[in-house]
């Protein structure tokens, strides 16, 4: 046979065998079924594969590609209609709790938990459950170590905060496990590791005068105690004076920095319970409301503490008032005698003094004599006797006020004396009291 009508011959037998292949699938696809997952309840879409059947297979005409029709679903729409989504029916919940890192021993540490609400639906009723492990008790339930809170009706994206106390009675690392539970089935865990460490605590006290003389010599105490369970160590204490108080020494030695007017001392260490005084002697150079600050702190920070006080600066007291009576008891209808002796105890004089005697309302007025200063007179208003003003009483020098008075009733006499000068904000006052009676 000529070569080239063995060539036709095999190229139509390859061709014939092509075509009965695709023949023999079309009709397996012709009759194939495909499933596709559906949600339950649904109807299974079919697929329809339409294939044109094999024409006669030439070396000039090849079989036509096949077309597949689309996947036809049986019924439109959603498969999920929107009443019965299940995501709108899921509860979505979580917990977070939160809290410093670490703690003090035997101190209240606070604890907060928030809850929020992911999903769609209002949960109606749930329970938040914390647990604590052996070392560490609720503050208002020391006895108990689990803690079953009962909620409700948290709405979609809302957050119900939870706070409460715990305390750790020795010293370690912890962990406090939280749930969310609804219906009994656990929605979120969370957990919160914390440190307790032993509690530093440093106490001071500063302790003065309340009210001082002007250029008088006053001391401060400052008590340092270390209330804490554990030793702190490198303890510095430092004084401040403000504007108007003067520095003078200090026991044990401090030192004295004179532009910030500030005494420090490092007073070592501190075990616990144990505690240092402090004293600093100053003097009051001006009048009115003076400060001072004390502070103390350990070298590593663990614990700090300060206090302020506040003195009142007064005019020296230059002034002795001494007032009595001559007759006491005194029978009604007899007379007594109301000293006042008025002395200037200081090495300044005192200027513009001021002298008002009032006396008792069960008697009457007779007369008044001044010794120690010359014209001064007096004038009388009912019960009170004003004396013109004294222009200066040197050093030791003495007015003495000598007031006569009758006795009309029967009962508990009292007069009152008060002295004002220029060195005094106030006047002082003295008083004497006298009995009177009937036969």
């Amino acid at each position: 046979m000529p070569k080239d009508k063995k060539f036709f011959l095999f190229l139509f037998l390859f061709l014939l065998s092509v075509g009965c292949h695709r023949y023999e699938c079309c009709k397996v696809l012709r009759g194939a079924q495909i499933d596709f997952p559906v949600a339950p309840k649904e109807k299974v879409a079919q697929i329809e594969m339409p294939v044109k059947p094999v024409e006669n297979i030439t070396s000039e005409k090849m079989p036509q590609e096949t077309e597949i029709s689309k996947p036809r679903m049986i019924e439109e729409g959603n498969p999920f209609p929107s009443e019965i989504k299940p995501e709108e029916k899921k509860i979505s919940m979580q917990l977070t709790l939160q809290s410093e890192p670490k703690g003090r021993l035997g101190s209240p540490h606070l604890v907060k938990a928030s809850i929020v609400n992911q999903g769609k639906k209002i949960v109606e009723t749930y329970q938040l459950k914390i647990t604590l492990p052996d070392g560490l008790n609720f503050e208002d339930q020391p006895e108990k170590s689990i803690k079953v809170s009962d909620f409700s009706n948290l709405k979609p994206d809302e957050t119900h905060t939870e706070e409460w106390k715990i305390v750790a009675n020795r010293e370690g690392k912890y962990t406090v496990k939280g749930e969310l539970l609804h219906t009994g089935e656990v929605k979120h865990t969370n957990n919160l590791d914390l440190v307790f460490e032993p509690n530093a605590e440093l106490s001071l006290i500063l302790d003065g005068p309340l009210q001082v003389n002007l250029e008088s010599q006053f001391e401060y105490n400052i008590t340092v105690i270390n209330k804490g369970q554990i030793a702190l160590t490198g303890i510095l204490v430092q004084h401040t004076l403000e504007t108007g108080l003067i520095y003078i020494t200090s026991t044990p030695e401090g030192s004295y920095q004179s532009d910030k007017s500030r005494i420090s001392w490092k007073i070592g260490d501190l075990l616990p319970r144990e505690q240092k005084v402090l004293k600093v002697k100053v003097t009051a150079s001006k009048r009115g409301e003076v400060s001072c600050e004390a502070r103390a702190k350990d070298e590593k920070n663990l614990a700090r503490n300060s206090m302020k006080i506040k003195t009142e600066v007064v005019a020296a007291i230059a002034l002795q008032i001494q007032l009595f009576d001559t007759n006491d008891p005194v029978e009604v209808g007899e007379k007594t005698i109301y000293v006042v002796e008025v002395s200037n105890q200081k090495n300044k004089e005192v200027s513009n003094i001021q002298i008002v005697n009032t006396i008792p309302a069960e008697t009457s007025f007779v007369t008044a004599q001044v010794e120690g200063s010359n014209a001064v007179n007096y004038t009388v208003a009912g019960q009170r006797i004003q004396f013109d003003t004294i222009k200066m009483l040197a050093p030791k020098e003495k007015v003495t006020l000598k007031i006569t008075v009758k006795v009309e009733q029967v009962g508990d006499l009292l007069n009152t004396v008060e002295v004002r000068s220029d060195e005094f904000e106030k006047p002082i006052s003295k008083q004497e009291a006298t009995k009177s009676f009937k036969k």
